[in-house]
């Protein structure tokens, strides 16, 4: 009996409980998650709207541009819900993945001076890249920008030129980048690149490829039956290493 009472009046206090607590309006999921505090505090200082020190799904749709560099940040996870976004400068930073992959709009893009590991600009092809500080290129252009950064992965279905020049790059992956025609990754730390799955043979340019001057580039791979200019056509140190062995792939 005094069982069955203890547990009736947990029951009524839990009632009385939930008549006089306010419920709870905001669903975690109306709210952008930024796990970078840098990137979150920026965020909620420019565009918090109503003030209550988060940044809703609703306020994210609605910016158009960021202004973020030079903040230590290592993350920009949480910008694929600005779906409006315009332009983003995120350069000297710490990030080592970049993904505007599902921001649609976005036509300025800023980002040198990162340890980029990946970048992910999927079908994205801003109008305007900048990666080196006095100089702006409508193609993405990582000189000298990547820090000690000794991997790269770069996807993207539409950029059909990269510059990855005069880094410490000892890994580069460019086999999701089906349209990519010029490739300049001179002055790295590559023992092998591989560019049988891009779009290299089709280039109008006299040079498509460069990857001189790497004393530790081994092999390079094309598809079967590519003739590339400068690298197994009129082959010339100008475009690569002596040494270096050119294979091919199917």
């Amino acid at each position: 009996m005094k069982e069955t009472l203890f547990y009736g009046l947990i029951a009524l206090a839990m009632c009385f409980r939930s008549m006089f607590t306010t419920p709870d309006t905001h669903e975690p999921d109306q709210y952008v998650h930024f796990p970078d505090e840098r990137l979150r505090n920026y965020l909620v200082k420019n565009f918090d709207l109503d003030g209550d020190g988060r940044i809703s799904r609703e306020e994210a749709a609605q910016i158009q541009a960021i202004d973020c560099s030079n903040m230590q940040i290592t993350s920009l996870e949480g910008i694929e819900h600005c779906t409006a976004l315009t332009s983003l400068n995120c350069r000297m930073n710490r990030l080592t993945t970049l993904d505007v992959s599902k921001n649609t709009l976005l036509t300025d893009l800023s980002c040198y001076s990162n340890p980029l590991e990946l970048l992910n600009l999927g079908d994205v092809k801003p109008k305007r890249f900048y990666y080196a500080i006095a100089s702006h290129r409508y193609y993405p252009y990582l000189y000298n920008s990547l820090g000690e950064s000794a991997r790269l992965k770069v996807i993207s279905s539409r950029i059909t030129e990269l510059e990855v020049s005069d880094n410490q790059l000892k890994f580069l992956d460019v086999s999701e980048c089906p349209a990519l025609i010029k490739l300049n990754c001179r002055k790295n730390q590559l023992a092998v690149l591989d560019v049988s799955r891009t779009n290299l043979c089709n280039s109008c340019l006299l040079y498509p490829l460069d990857c001189s001057r790497m004393p530790t580039l081994q092999t390079v791979y094309l598809r079967a039956e590519w003739q590339i200019n400068g690298i197994n056509r009129h082959r010339t140190d100008v475009c690569i290493p002596p040494h270096t062995a050119v294979s091919y792939k199917p």
